[in-house]
């Protein structure tokens, strides 16, 4: 009998097959996952920002990420992913000890197509043998396109026919996400009338409290152990039936569909495996 697993700060199971993903610590160096921990009012962010430009004058895009807090603290971090067409095509994992902030750029190919990146900036305090943290969301798009010779990018369409692109990429967008549900709903019973379905993207700063509506706090711990366990899962690599790892790269941007005491979290890896998760809130 297939069963719902739980996406948890202990582990990820996969359900196509039944197995675990266990966090790898060896991998990650000192610092083992962007961990959930009760948020202090010491921990402030001056600055928790992601940014995707063009440069125009080369054949890249810029990626840029940034956190800065008002004093320093135990641990800075930010963890940041790139998608192309909804499809992972980056990553940035960052953190120091003792500093208040960081600083990374990357320039990708510029390749036509729609760029976003989602990023978790985490500052982490400890005082009298207790920890606290406090993490900020931030993102940017960017679609670029070729005009014969010249490359054109847009954050948001200006005219007719950037308008018309966009609608039909998001008209795709769509179909794709219905048929992802639709293999999702064959490997495990589902109502998705039952949930509010929205990508990882549209989950932001100012969306927390509307996703999810149960107050601040709890809003907040349910925020930051998603982002725990998609760290995981996208540091760690994503383990198959066969017991084979299977890199994040390429996987499709975390869709979420939220209930009324869980979420649901449904990913496909590059090689079209289905990957279905549950989070108790």
């Amino acid at each position: 009998m297939r069963k719902l697993i739980y996406l948890s700060t202990l582990s990820f199971i996969l359900l196509v097959g039944i197995l675990i993903l266990t966090g790898r610590f060896s991998w990650f160096g000192s610092r083992p996952a962007i961990t959930w921990f009760p948020e202090s009012e010491q921990i402030v962010f001056e600055k928790a920002e992601t940014r995707l430009r063009d440069l125009p004058d080369s054949d890249q895009i810029e990626w840029t990420v940034d956190s800065q807090l008002q004093n320093s603290v135990y641990l800075i971090q930010h963890f940041s992913l790139l998608y192309k067409n909804n499809r992972l095509v980056g990553m940035i994992n960052h953190w120091k000890n003792n500093e208040q902030s960081l600083s990374d750029r990357r320039t990708p190919e510029a390749v036509p197509g729609f760029y976003q990146s989602l990023t978790v900036h985490q500052g982490e305090l400890h005082s009298d043998d207790k920890i606290f943290g406090k993490e900020i969301l931030s993102e940017s798009r960017l679609f670029l396109y070729q005009d014969g010779e010249i490359r054109h990018a847009f954050t948001v369409p200006k005219d007719i026919r950037e308008k018309k692109m966009w609608a039909g990429y998001m008209k795709g967008q769509k179909e794709r996400q219905k048929q992802l549900i639709f293999q999702a709903q064959k490997i495990a019973r589902f109502n998705p009338a039952d949930y509010r379905i929205v990508p990882l993207s549209e989950l932001t700063e100012q969306s927390i409290s509307q996703l999810f509506p149960f107050g601040k706090v709890k809003a907040e711990r349910i925020t930051g152990r998603l982002w725990e366990g998609i760290y995981r899962m996208i540091v760690g690599g994503i383990e198959t039936q066969q017991g084979r790892t299977v890199p994040a790269a390429g996987s499709t941007m975390p869709l979420l569909l939220i209930g009324k005491d869980h979420l649901l979290l449904i990913v496909e890896t590059a090689d079209h495996q289905i990957v279905l998760l549950k989070q108790l809130f």
